[in-house]
């Protein structure tokens, strides 16, 4: 497991153990149908990962969402000046967290954001529609 995939499943292990992980990628069950990837991007510099994006996947539409949690906004850190941006930086002595070393409150505030997102689309059953005429409103 490289270091990527270790620090995805410390991110997501507490919230779906079942998640699979896969070079700086990981993947989650959503139900039949949706599948979460949930990966590390850059803000525009090369091997500083600034957030995670994540992407909803159904297997008969492809991409249907995505979104990026910015560490910026979700840890402590933030609002400590305008241009701290904490990331995983990918130089150096290898992986790890640059400027900033997440606290497990970071930690839980990410957590809480990703498991937000992905229960948007959990697949659920499908519960019959009411009818116009059987609405009890009319």
């Amino acid at each position: 497991m490289n270091c990527f995939e270790k620090e995805l499943k410390k991110i997501m292990n507490p919230i779906c153990p079942e998640a699979t992980y896969v070079g700086r990628a990981c993947f989650v069950n959503l139900g039949i149908e949706n599948k979460a990837k949930l990966q590390f991007v850059t803000g525009g510099v090369a091997d500083q990962y600034e957030a995670l994006k994540m992407t909803v996947l159904n297997r008969r539409e492809g991409d249907i969402d995505n979104t990026l949690l910015r560490f910026s906004e979700l840890f402590a850190c933030k609002g400590k000046s305008r241009t701290f941006c904490p990331s995983f930086c990918d130089y150096g002595n290898g992986p790890a967290w640059h400027l900033y070393d997440p606290t497990q409150e970071d930690y839980a505030a990410l957590r809480n954001s990703i498991s937000r997102y992905l229960d948007v689309f959990q697949d659920m059953e499908q519960e019959p529609v009411q009818s116009m005429e059987q609405s009890p409103f009319m």
